[in-house]
């Protein structure tokens, strides 16, 4: 399937195989040069895969059934989760400010063959496309880093026609306490992140959401153990993290929720 998207001021199509389409250079982020690398790393580590196998799976709980069309992956990284997601409505796109992490991301499309994202460079702060371009926009663990997180809400809901679907850090976590200890001994990338918890989140989604519109939220967390699983455990500790899922209980490192238009 080809991919026609509509930019601010010109239409740009991608046919036949996927790139990079290089803006005016904005600021690049906290994950540049060798941290770029790293971050994509470890989602190969035992710990990585076992986090992207829940972290897509809850994802995929909360995307719309019906979904079809094209998705927006704000501030995309490495395109794990962007590869993932693009499957369900047919095609992808990518935006990244980070030269190095879409040039990872490049290289993964490129060797799986697909014909059905791309990668663009661009500022998130003022997405380059046209209003309601996108049925399904995501954030994926992206928000904590962002400066100016109420104006990429307003921007990932100015370009969508659909559902948001933001997945972050969750602050009431185990995961998130260990980070906080260890960033009292040792410099870390996440020392520049902004955490949220299920509450502060979702007062921030609905107060930058569409005017004079209702919002409906719904939010899970998972990784209840993380950063503890070890590699014998991980079967166990799926099954006990679907039931704290299920149960809805707000203590999981990993955060997802989903806000429509009513």
């Amino acid at each position: 399937m080809g991919l026609n998207i509509v930019l601010k001021g010109s239409r740009v199509s991608r046919t036949g195989r996927s790139r990079v389409r290089f803006g005016r250079s904005p600021a690049e982020g906290v994950f540049v040069g060798s941290s770029a690398g790293e971050y994509d790393a470890w989602f190969q580590s035992s710990s990585g895969r076992y986090a992207a196998q829940l972290e897509n799976r809850l994802l995929l709980e909360l995307v719309p059934p019906e979904l079809a069309g094209p998705v927006l992956d704000v501030g995309c990284g490495t395109g794990t989760h962007l590869f993932f997601l693009s499957r369900l409505g047919g095609c992808g796109v990518g935006i990244d400010s980070s030269a190095d992490m879409l040039r990872i991301a490049q290289r993964k499309v490129a060797s799986s063959g697909t014909t059905d994202i791309f990668l663009v460079r661009a500022r998130v702060e003022a997405l380059p496309f046209q209003d309601h371009s996108f049925n399904l926009v995501l954030l994926v663990t992206s928000l904590e880093f962002f400066s100016d997180p109420k104006l990429v809400l307003q921007e990932a809901w100015r370009v969508n026609r659909g559902t948001l679907l933001v997945a972050v850090l969750n602050r009431f976590s185990l995961s998130c306490f260990w980070r906080r200890v260890k960033m009292a001994f040792q410099k870390s990338l996440f020392q520049s992140a902004t955490f949220y918890d299920p509450w502060g989140l979702k007062r921030l989604v609905q107060k930058n959401g569409p005017l004079k519109a209702q919002v409906k939220i719904t939010w899970r967390t998972t990784l209840f153990s993380f950063p503890v699983v070890p590699l014998l455990a991980q079967p166990l500790l799926k099954r006990i993290d679907r039931l704290l899922t299920y149960l809805h209980w707000p203590f999981g490192a990993f955060l997802v929720m989903r806000a429509e238009r009513n």
